[in-house]
């Protein structure tokens, strides 16, 4: 698979995980077997229990609950970094276990809530996902991740445009312009599929409308997965899945789940 259409399937899938062992409980007279045997003894919790649900090609999804209720582990499923105990997810009618990694990975662009940004170029930034691509990409292009981006609206006030030195983790940015970079850097990859990972969490009333309506734009057409805690961050999705627990509770338009669920208003 080179190319993906972007039709995504969870089919029952359910994950669980044990949580840390603390080095400090542990028995210092044998601390790799006592490790072992409390790590084991440790109850296994659900983060995902039995999800099915189906996305639609070039159509834009949220997903949104309070913290553990399973959100982030459906993005750790779908970059793979780990595999679900039960169940089966498959991208374009393929099991995501069958697909070539590096594939998967060039047809996936990732914006997390807190954008790794190096002491470099906004240049460098945007492009460091290319894998040794970067000498393929025109100004055209990148012009266009920056106006997709709303990198633009700030881009005339740096020294040196594309090749502005932006500090060690992007210090010289304001936050809001840090995840615009972050923005650039996925979409430079013209992936089919998108995921926001809490993307506006961290921002504060203004930058998070720029950044909503840089991923209303920047989605079209693309499957996009966003994740959220609140339902009016994501009114304007096709369609919002509801997990609690790591179950999914509700599924629907905005205007469904205010009419059919009083909770969810929240």
């Amino acid at each position: 698979m080179e190319r993906f259409r972007g039709e995504i399937e969870f089919r029952d899938v359910s994950f669980t995980y044990r949580p840390r062992v603390d080095v400090d409980d542990l028995n210092n007279d044998d601390e790799s077997e006592t490790k072992e045997l409390d790590q084991n003894k440790r109850e296994k919790i659900p983060a995902l229990r039995q999800i099915s649900f189906r996305l639609e090609a070039g159509k834009r999804h949220a997903f949104v609950g309070r913290s553990g209720a399973g959100k982030s582990t459906l993005v750790g499923l779908m970059l793979r970094a780990y595999d679900p105990q039960e169940g089966h997810i498959l991208v374009d009618g393929v099991d995501l276990r069958m697909i070539d990694f590096r594939k998967l990975r060039q047809n996936i662009g990732l914006v997390p809530q807190d954008v790794a940004l190096f002491d470099d170029t906004i240049r460098y930034n945007v492009t460091f996902g290319l894998n040794g691509s970067v000498t393929l990409v025109t100004e055209a292009e990148l012009d266009q991740a920056a106006k997709l981006s709303r990198i633009s609206e700030f881009q005339d006030k740096l020294e040196k445009g594309w090749d502005t030195v932006i500090g060690e983790r992007g210090i010289k940015l304001s936050g809001g312009q840090r995840q615009r970079v972050g923005i650039a850097r996925a979409l430079i990859k013209k992936p089919p599929i998108l995921i926001f990972d809490e993307a506006t969490s961290s921002l504060d009333t203004e930058n998070e409308k720029l950044i909503r309506e840089s991923i209303h734009e920047a989605s079209q057409g693309k499957t996009t997965l966003i994740i959220a805690h609140r339902l009016a961050t994501v009114m304007d999705s096709d369609k919002i899945f509801v997990l609690d627990e790591g179950r999914l509770v509700g599924e629907g338009t905005h205007e469904e789940l205010l009419a059919n669920n009083e909770p969810y208003k929240n």
